[in-house]
């Protein structure tokens, strides 16, 4: 049931009972091989086992050996699980050659002000608040500094002067550090929105570059369902107003921001839920997987959590950091072992996340799961087919004796 809804209409893998046992090192460390669902399989197949364990007890009104039968399946997995899951630990990471000192910017927008896009007050007020936050990242000498997703106001809103001033007066800072940006920025193509990250080095001007895009960017691949875009809108365009913040094209595939210091894949939004969207873009040269999120439309709510620990099974799976940065959430990073680092309290405010992110000798070896990808799951949809089929011909069977003796 989780595979699939991870995969039907495009999916949606949220909260798969797997994810309980994230602070369970050596059981998450399964991962690895069968991704967080082979997780949920133990959680799964245990509990039932338990509960038939317990409604044949009740039933007998006596406790039997025999009674435990229904347990020697999922401890055997549970075993298996936990054998692989201290392999896996014992593996020494690869040798570290340095750390990458990142900036994350965590401004705290509410929901209601980012779509409000014509608003000249509130967005104005939304630039100046991001350069604030930017020059004090900016006292705190970092390599990297981060932008979450969808944080660049519309200039076409702003006071174009007041734009230039104080965007020349950050990008003069970044250059004389050396720093590197990744920003959150909606960008277009052929008049075609996307959700995109864009790497600015730090010698380029970000608003000489915005008209022709020459930096290199990587435009979201998994939208939003109704957030993003709206099912058979482009056969039916009247539904294109059901989006709240437009209709964005898909982009085309995983890229490597090359910082010369260090490479990373960039995921936006949700797409740190999706396993494999995170296998894919973690390519052997990549250091670090970074996610650039929104998490406003959660408010205060725990939804930040669910999300923050759910995108952490990508760094188990994955063998790699995960690095997150939020609008307002969950912003740090997740070390290998599904582990938070750099996460300030209270988590649900505006600040600077500074974080320092161990960088490994490369190649970065693949694990089993980046290999073979969702094998286990797959199996037990075809199993649960197969043993569907089974039984819905057996209840035919069953009943076509049963006319045929009571003819």
């Amino acid at each position: 049931m989780e595979c699939l809804r991870g995969w039907v209409i495009t999916g949606f893998p949220w909260n798969y009972l797997g994810g309980s046992q994230l602070d369970w090192t050596s059981l998450a460390m399964l991962a690895q091989f069968t991704g967080v669902l082979g997780v949920s399989l133990v959680v799964a197949w245990g509990s039932v086992g338990g509960l038939l364990v317990f409604w044949r007890w009740r039933e007998q009104d006596r406790f039997e050996p025999a009674l435990l039968k229904d347990l020697a399946g999922p401890m055997t997995l549970l075993l298996l699980a936990l054998g692989l899951g201290q392999w896996a630990l014992s593996q020494p990471l690869g040798e570290r050659r340095g750390v990458l000192k990142i900036a994350l910017v965590q401004p705290a927008i509410p929901q209601t002000v980012l779509w409000n896009v014509n608003d000249p007050v509130s967005q104005s007020n939304r630039f100046e608040h991001m350069m604030n936050l930017s020059d004090r990242a900016v006292e705190k000498k970092p390599d990297l500094l981060v932008w979450p997703e969808a944080s660049l106001p519309p200039f076409w809103v702003l006071n174009p002067t007041n734009v230039i001033r104080r965007m020349g007066q950050l990008e003069q800072a970044l250059a004389e550090q050396g720093v590197w940006r990744v920003w959150g920025a909606d960008t277009a193509t052929n008049n075609v929105p996307y959700n995109s990250a864009v790497l600015v080095p730090p010698e380029d001007s970000f608003l000489d570059g915005l008209k022709e895009m020459k930096w290199l960017n990587y435009a979201k691949r998994h939208l939003v369902m109704f957030g993003e875009y709206v099912p058979f809108s482009e056969q039916l365009p009247f539904l294109k107003k059901l989006a709240p913040v437009g209709n964005f094209g898909r982009g085309g595939g995983e890229v490597v921001f090359d910082m010369g210091k260090a490479k990373t894949s960039v995921i936006i939004c949700f797409e740190d839920v999706v396993p494999k969207l995170a296998r894919r873009a973690a390519t052997p040269e990549v250091d670090f997987l970074l996610n650039l999120t929104n998490d406003g439309w959660f408010g205060d709510s725990h939804q930040q959590w669910q999300h923050a620990r759910t995108a952490a099974w990508r760094a188990i799976e994955n063998r790699r950091p995960l690095v997150r940065c939020c609008n307002n959430g969950i912003s740090g990073w997740v070390d290998e072992y599904g582990r938070f680092h750099g996460v300030t309290e209270p988590v649900h405010s505006t600040g600077i996340r500074v974080v320092e992110v161990p960088l490994r000798a490369g190649p970065h070896a693949s694990t089993v799961y980046q290999r073979t990808g969702d094998w286990l799951s797959w199996s037990c949809v075809l199993a649960c087919g197969v043993l569907a089929i089974r039984r819905v011909a057996r209840l035919k069977k069953g009943s076509a004796s049963a006319e045929e003796a009571a003819k």
